[in-house]
């Protein structure tokens, strides 16, 4: 009976799966995008204090001026996807219901700027359809699906 109990300890650290194994490919390219916009993001700011025109969009939302409201949304947004990313990079146990959150705000975000684009005093295409949305749907049933197994011990 005790080699039962050894074999099955031996057998389950080998099938243990860290949480980034999870993930999808297209999710894992997603994550080192916002990585390398997270890292990006201090030299914008700095930009924005020295009065450097930057260009940033998202959402539908766009702006030249870091510090307006649109861009202060859009940083915080860029700041936002960057923590999500790394803590999915490090399988930290709170970065899935971040990455949820993080998936609503951008629906919602996205929607607002497609039905009420009056709200963006920059936003570029009044009414458009936002291609975003193409993402972050699957992004939020995706997060919603993994949301277990991620929460687990064996993982």
């Amino acid at each position: 009976m005790q080699d039962a109990a050894n074999d099955l300890i031996e057998i389950v650290p080998a099938t243990r799966q860290s949480r980034k194994q999870l993930l999808p490919w297209w999710m894992k390219a997603f994550m080192w995008i916002f990585l390398v916009f997270g890292a990006v993001l201090p030299i914008v700011v700095v930009m924005g204090i020295l009065g450097k025109p930057i260009a940033l969009a998202l959402y539908g939302m766009e702006t030249y001026d870091v510090f307006s409201i649109t861009g202060l949304i859009i940083t915080s947004c860029f700041a936002v996807k960057a923590v999500v990313a790394y803590g999915l990079w490090a399988g930290k146990p709170w970065a899935l219901q971040l990455a949820m959150a993080d998936a609503i705000i951008g629906i919602l975000v996205c929607c607002l700027s497609m039905f009420a684009p009056e709200l963006f005093a920059t936003v570029s295409t009044s009414g458009s359809f936002r291609l975003e949305l193409l993402l972050l749907i699957p992004y939020l049933i995706k997060s919603i699906k993994l949301n277990d197994a991620w929460k687990s011990d064996l993982v």
